[in-house]
């Protein structure tokens, strides 16, 4: 199975209604508020261990439309066959793009609606071979997919003082490349997180907050045309995770995603865990 691309999943952030893992926040960023996110991910697999670094940008357009830039640089590490090999390079550099339709603010409450999405370029490296080989990696095993991929979806968040809830449903294509095209995708996401810390807010006051956040992702692939075999097949995660506010603008957090079902059978084998750490800064 492919990585864990919550690009649209893993980007989104908001003035106003911000945890988010990896579920899709439907809140959008302030204009006044540009937000910066470096992210630390890695995905384990049977025959494939993947490490990526990506630099995030989250610039609001408007008060209701946030546009989203991602740069990822990324290490494989790939089994094929009896042999074993390394690739890196900079990714499929993505540009999202989310607008709130609806925003309704209370006391210590809110709820939002947003649709979301978005392209991935073809930048990374998607010819990688190993040493004599006649043709190169299967299409999942590169660092880059080859093709133009796009990706829509809707998002809800709602705001309970300390419970806030959200669920997302999105589709992903891919353009191509060379006769080989990597199926579509769907995916559902639903997410509960609790501030931990503070119990209450004191009026006027900011400080430490902790939370503690729980994401159910099922994805369902389809078949990669022009690829060997039937990859499609529906997975299950599991992403216990937490967010800890160090100040008002510097925010921490990460999770352990496990997959507690998994019916694809790809190059990628099966799969063990994913996980990541961040951190955003809110200027």
């Amino acid at each position: 199975m492919q990585r864990l691309s919550l690009l649209a999943v893993l980007m989104a952030c908001s003035s106003t209604a911000s945890a988010q893992l990896v579920t899709e926040n439907a809140g959008t960023t302030s204009p006044e508020t540009p937000v910066a996110r470096f992210l630390i991910r890695t995905s384990v697999a049977q025959r494939v261990v993947e490490h990526a670094a990506v630099a995030e940008l989250h610039y609001g357009l408007r008060n209701d439309i946030e546009a989203t830039l991602a740069l990822p640089y990324v290490v494989k590490d790939i089994q094929v066959g009896e042999e074993r090999d390394q690739t890196e390079g900079l990714g499929d550099v993505s540009l999202g793009l989310k607008i709130n339709v609806h925003k309704l603010d209370g006391v210590m409450s809110s709820s939002r609606v947003a649709l979301f999405g978005g392209v991935e370029a073809p930048t990374g490296d998607h010819h990688a071979e190993l040493d004599g080989a006649s043709e190169p990696y299967a299409r999942k095993l590169q660092i880059g997919s080859g093709g133009w991929d796009s990706w829509l979806g809707a998002a809800v968040t709602v705001i309970e003082d300390r419970h806030r809830f959200a669920l997302d449903v999105a589709g992903r294509w891919n353009g191509g490349h060379d006769g080989v095209r990597p199926g579509p995708s769907a995916r559902v996401d639903a997410a509960y997180w609790f501030r931990l810390f503070p119990a209450k807010f004191e009026p006027g006051a900011a400080g430490a907050e902790l939370r503690l956040v729980l994401d159910v992702s099922v994805v369902k692939r389809w078949r990669t045309r022009g690829g060997a075999g039937d990859d499609s097949g529906t997975t299950v995660w599991v992403a216990p995770g937490v967010q800890f506010y160090a100040t008002t603008s510097v925010l921490f957090e990460g999770n352990i995603a496990f997959p507690v079902y998994d019916s694809v059978d790809d190059e990628y084998g099966d799969q063990r865990f994913t996980a990541f750490v961040a951190v955003k800064f809110l200027f």
